[in-house]
């Protein structure tokens, strides 16, 4: 089977936060919490970041061709680490590399017509450890089967 434009989003994503010089690590799955981060291998593998997009919400048809939809895709990125010091200042730097990397192309590679920060953020701390997520809004073309 194929993938989705919403696989190949997420796939594309994935391999431009895996370039960010401090990431050890992409999954695709959210972790409960900053410290079962930590407790991956004893805190070896972080910083890590991790993915995860909703379902996309339809948008409506392309206009003169109602086969093609468009959709937006919610993205969430969520960061790990784990740092005694100054655990705040080294949240908001990974924070702001991650914004910086997924909105350097705002079309994912040519597979999205835009990418825009989600107002939705939220930071977590539990010393050393912390954590923090950024949401983006992905529109996309795509056909009736998802691709």
């Amino acid at each position: 089977m194929a993938a989705t434009k919403r696989e190949k989003i997420l796939a594309h994503v994935a391999g431009e936060l895996g370039r960010l010089g401090w990431v050890r690590g992409v999954l695709r799955r959210a972790l409960e919490r900053p410290r079962e981060a930590g407790e991956m291998a004893g805190g070896t593998q972080l910083p890590l970041v991790a993915i995860t997009g909703a379902l996309p919400v339809l948008q409506g048809s392309l206009a003169g061709n109602p086969s093609l939809s468009v959709s937006e895709l919610e993205l969430a990125v969520h960061g790990y680490g784990m740092e005694r010091d100054k655990p705040d200042s080294i949240l908001s730097e990974y924070a702001a590399d991650v914004r910086r990397q997924v909105m350097a192309d705002t079309t994912q590679g040519g597979l999205a017509l835009w990418t825009k920060p989600l107002t939705r953020q939220h930071a977590d701390m539990l010393p050393p450890y912390f954590g923090f997520t950024l949401t983006f809004g992905i529109g996309f073309v795509h056909d009736l089967s998802g691709r």
